[in-house]
This record gives C-alpha cells, sequence and structure tokens, in this order.
C-alpha cells in the first residue's frame, strides 16, 4: 500500500481492498485525512471523517455497525 500526499490529504493506493479492522488500525495513529477509495468516490472514517467535515467540506457525519469487530464506525457522505 502506498500514499500520496496533497496539501494535507492522503489519498490511497490500494492492491487490495482494506477491511474495517485495518481501516481503524491505520485511524488510531493517524494525524492526517486519510481518504480510502470506494468505486468511484473516496471516503474518510472517524479521525479522518471529523477533520474532513469539520476543516474542510461539511460533510454529514453518519455511523454504520460492523458485527465483525463489534463497534460503530464513523464516516462521512455528501449532505443531500
Amino acid at each position: 500500500m502506498a500514499s500520496t500526499a496533497k496539501g494535507g490529504l492522503f489519498f490511497l493506493k490500494k492492491l487490495k481492498r482494506l477491511k474495517i479492522r485495518e481501516i481503524i488500525e491505520l485511524e488510531q495513529k493517524n494525524d492526517k485525512i486519510i481518504l480510502h477509495r470506494d468505486g468511484i468516490f473516496y471516503k474518510a472514517y472517524e479521525i479522518s471523517a471529523y477533520i474532513f467535515i469539520h476543516h474542510i467540506k461539511q460533510y454529514e457525519a453518519k455511523t454504520k455497525y460492523y458485527k465483525n469487530i463489534k463497534q460503530d464506525i464513523v464516516y462521512m457522505v455528501p449532505k443531500g
């Protein structure tokens, strides 16, 4: 997995799709906004979503419960 920085944002270039457990591990040691490609869109989770929503653009925060990690995860979606 490699990353590129652009104005404080990190876009992950993945060889494979990350599992939610791997995303959470990245977020726990995170101090930047990490955007994960999901189809034709990018998503931010947890800390990255919070920073993006409050400092970059007004998106809406949503939560989803993941059974495999027994945890609610925050992610962002465009308002509308």
